[in-house]
């Protein structure tokens, strides 16, 4: 699957199923910026022990592909008593004052600049500087609009310097370092929601025909990464056999395709060659055509559709099973 590793595979495999039985409703990814540190709720994180990268990578990649909704906040905290939710203020940009205010300024032609109410002298506009009375707007004084003024020291600015400051103690962090956790939320779409009942029936096969192979004397292991020349390969089943040689068997739950084309078939016999397997299952409602599944089987690659029920029935779940037992042991 293009734009997944291994791991990631493994994350969104772990994410998906979830899902479907209903273990997880929604996935948060919390960064908290001081450290640099993930977190998720659920801890998916302790489930599976990848790379926070990759459980990133595939929640990112669900949303791409319309799977899932996210949603970005940020919340600000002060390191010193953990306060969380920090104020916006505002500095002076020449002395650093917090002691800003803001008002129309008026600038006489003396040079004097001020707010508007400190010219007004009763019915009068008179200049506090130079008591010449203010005629005519343009002329000999100007209405420069809206901004603030230093009341330290009484520069007069556009624009103040943001910064955030802790309401309990009080402690001030410059903008662009104040301490912060971003939380985005990832909701499942509605394309999810109505592949719940599939989703749920493709794990379930999956279960059974883990079940099939470990009674057929197989070593099984479920949602497991295979090391092969430092490449690893994601399978939701991986089941070793000594006997007769040896015989490998990958399974794949695959419930979010549609339809398997020549290059997705490709990929998936690239991936249990390169995995060095005897054969491989998917499972999978994506459509394939018969000459595409024919072209598949001379690899010993089958694919099974989830949503027959009768599956569920060990004897007719042993006739889907078994091709991948009775397979050329040549890879």
């Amino acid at each position: 699957m293009k734009g997944l590793n291994a791991e990631s595979e493994l994350s969104l495999s772990n994410i998906v199923r979830n899902f479907a039985y209903e273990k997880l409703t929604k996935v948060v990814s919390i960064q908290e910026r001081f450290s640099n540190h993930y977190f998720f709720d659920p801890p998916i994180d302790k489930e599976i022990s990848v790379p926070y990268a990759n459980i990133l990578n595939a929640l990112t990649v669900l949303e791409n592909w319309g799977y899932m909704t996210s949603s970005k906040s940020v919340t600000r905290y002060c390191v010193e008593c953990f306060t969380m939710g920090l104020n916006v203020a505002g500095r002076c940009p020449f002395c650093g004052s917090t002691r800003i205010r803001k008002g129309k300024i008026f600038a006489h032609k003396c040079g004097y600049r001020g707010f508007e109410e400190i010219f007004r002298m009763g019915d009068k506009w008179v200049c506090p500087k130079c008591q010449k009375q203010l005629y005519m707007e343009g002329g000999d004084y100007k209405d420069e609009g809206s901004q603030f003024k230093c009341m330290t020291c009484g520069n007069i600015f556009e624009n103040f310097a943001t910064f955030y400051q802790c309401p309990n103690c009080h402690t001030y962090y410059e903008e662009e370092q104040a301490p912060s956790i971003e939380f985005i939320t990832y909701n499942p779409s509605n394309n999810l929601i109505t592949r719940k009942g599939t989703l749920k029936s493709s794990y379930n096969v999956t279960e059974r025909v883990a079940q099939f192979l470990q009674k057929a004397g197989f070593d099984v292991k479920m949602y497991a990464l295979k090391e092969l020349k430092e490449e690893f390969y994601f399978w939701d089943v991986l089941a070793h056999k000594e006997e007769d040689g040896g015989v490998d068997i990958g399974v794949n739950t695959l419930p979010l395709f549609d339809i398997i084309d020549d290059d997705f078939a490709k990929e998936l016999m690239e991936k249990k060659e390169h995995s060095d397997l005897h054969s491989a299952l998917f499972i999978t409602p994506a459509q394939v055509s018969k000459e595409l599944a024919a072209k598949l089987k001379t690899k010993n690659i089958f694919v099974v559709d989830p949503r027959f029920e009768t599956l569920m029935n060990e004897d007719i779940l042993k006739e889907y099973v078994n091709p991948l037992l009775k397979v050329d042991k040549k890879r």
